[in-house]
């Protein structure tokens, strides 16, 4: 299985394609640690519930000596920027977005404890 940069690395994590269905994100640093597995946590929770795809959680890799975070595989959604969207796609990307944001509050809270570091 091939594994190249992706382009869409973010600020908190490094993001690699691994084959053309995954992707391994790792935290750039300790500070996104703690952010990260909350990500991880909630897109475990996000998935089955939401109106769009996202990533499902394959594998959630420990902190090592070869490499000092947790990390995860995760399925590639494939799709496109939105940089550059004409009128109409941009509204058609709003209610998307609002849809998958009022998709949020059918997950369910139950185990999860209260406040915004959770």
């Amino acid at each position: 299985m091939t594994v190249r940069p992706s382009h869409a690395s973010g600020s908190s994590n490094w993001v690699f394609r691994l084959g053309d269905a995954h992707a391994v994100r790792l935290p750039r640093s300790d500070g996104y640690t703690h952010d990260f597995l909350k990500e991880v946590r909630w897109l475990l929770r996000l998935g089955p519930a939401a109106s769009v795809p996202v990533p499902n959680i394959e594998f959630v890799g420990e902190a090592s000596d070869l490499f000092p975070r947790p990390w995860a595989v995760v399925s590639w959604v494939p799709g496109d920027s939105p940089v550059g969207l004409q009128r109409s796609q941009q509204a058609e990307l709003a209610t998307t977005l609002g849809q998958f944001m009022q998709s949020r509050h059918a997950v369910g809270r139950s185990g999860i404890p209260e406040g915004a570091e959770h």
